[in-house]
């Protein structure tokens, strides 16, 4: 695909990258972000791993024939309001050339992408933010919420038994896979994951995999990475906790448990609301008070982002969900300055919970919503309610009495999760 834009100095040429411009992209991206550090070797070599994954697709932007700017477009499935997957995008790697800041080419690298999943017929799309009032901007709305708690080892319960745990090596690799796919099953926001996407936990040396295998099936996982303070000091890093059972999850948190004399501190970096519920004392020290009486408990970042990009398309993708039940005809109107071909209003009716667009159904709705794009995204994914955003003043109605109704219908079991880093 290719892309002729003019810019705000010369004309801006978006296009498709191959296997042959990777030196060229690591040195875009190096530049673009000297934080990330690594040799321009190192960074060749993971894009090359980079390229070679099925679901990107890389695109370089060009101003006389010098690479100014790029980015990696995904696409893949999500397990949306955890009722069952559809198609989404992903934007991700977004990079400006220092030389170059300031000159709206990230506008023109989001609006190209926009417009690339709407042609590719997906009604969704997320990213993970370098900046979120950027994206805001844009009309992404906040998604998933990560929380990192930091606590010593003796904090986490005890269960009484860890006998089901053991280490897992590459030969597991397709145990994990099925049993964080069967997960991703249940979960609101997982997508499912292919070998190529978790064979890197089995890589480091700093690394170890715990398994839980009941009656001969690995039926959860956990991953945990060695933060070296000193060489007798040392901290314990989760970052990956997959469970299809209660026991599985108590019995690895036994095993954190039993690990104080090697590890001073245990970090458990989770989007899942539940394990705040299993700690017996989240707070990271009993000396970081705010307000006076409030214990901190866990320090919280914004991850995934998400947008809707074309209401009646994400509807027919969702046609098999169901929004609890409700039924109601909505006409819905949202405010999109930056995509205005999403701003046309669509008229859904659900039939006890089932979504179904009318295509010739104006005057029709039962009741008007007119939304701001970002809001509404949110609203989509379950990571707010629709009485919170009517009580902002930021929800507009044409009848208040259908606020309860709405409520329902767009409430989800659970917040957003994303386990898949793009």
């Amino acid at each position: 695909m290719e892309l002729k834009i003019e810019g705000v100095v010369s004309m801006l040429e978006i296009r498709k990258l191959g296997l042959e411009d990777t030196a060229s992209y690591a040195k875009l991206y190096r530049n673009a972000y000297p934080g990330f550090g690594g040799t321009q070797e190192q960074a060749v070599a993971t894009m090359n791993r980079m390229f070679s994954f099925p679901e990107r697709a890389f695109y370089g932007v060009y101003r006389d024939d010098v690479m100014v700017g790029g980015m990696c477009l995904l696409e893949f499935e999500m397990n949306l309001r955890g009722q069952g997957m559809v198609p989404v995008g992903g934007v991700a790697l977004v990079a400006v050339d220092l030389l170059y800041k300031k000159e709206k080419i990230a506008k023109e690298i989001m609006s190209f992408s926009l417009h690339h999943f709407r042609d590719k017929g997906i009604g969704f799309v997320t990213l993970f933010p370098f900046r979120m009032s950027f994206y805001k901007q844009m009309g992404f709305g906040s998604g998933v919420e990560h929380r990192r708690y930091s606590m010593e080892a003796a904090s986490i319960p005890n269960f009484g038994s860890k006998a089901n745990l053991e280490i897992l090596s590459a030969d597991n690799l397709e145990e994990v896979i099925a049993s964080y796919n069967r997960y991703a099953l249940t979960r609101n926001g997982l997508t499912p994951l292919a070998k190529h996407h978790l064979e890197g936990f089995f890589k480091a040396d700093t690394a170890r995999v715990i398994g839980f295998r009941k009656y001969g099936e690995l039926k959860g996982y956990m991953l945990m990475r060695f933060i070296k303070d000193h060489m007798l000091v040392n901290q314990l890093y989760i970052p990956h906790i997959v469970y299809e059972t209660g026991e599985a999850l108590q019995e690895m948190l036994t095993f954190l448990h039993t690990q104080g004399d090697q590890f001073h501190k245990v970090n458990i970096a989770t989007q899942d609301e539940s394990i705040h519920y299993m700690l017996s004392t989240t707070s990271t020290n009993m000396h970081d008070v705010f307000d006076s009486i409030f214990l901190e408990t866990s320090v919280t970042g914004c991850g995934l982002m998400v947008r809707v990009i074309d209401v009646p398309k994400l509807f027919s993708d969702l046609q098999h969900h169901n929004f609890n039940g409700e039924t109601l005809k909505l006409k819905l109107t949202l405010e999109d300055s930056f995509l205005p071909q999403n701003t046309a209003s669509a008229v859904i009716d659900f039939r006890e919970g089932r979504p179904h667009v009318l295509t010739d159904a104006d005057g029709t709705a039962d009741v008007e919503l007119t939304l701001e794009v970002s809001n509404f995204s949110s609203l989509l994914a379950g990571t707010t309610t629709f009485d919170r955003l009517h009580r902002l003043g930021v929800a507009k109605l044409s009848d208040d009495a259908h606020v309860e109704t709405l409520t329902r219908l767009f409430r989800t079991s659970e917040r957003m999760m994303c386990m898949f880093a793009f």
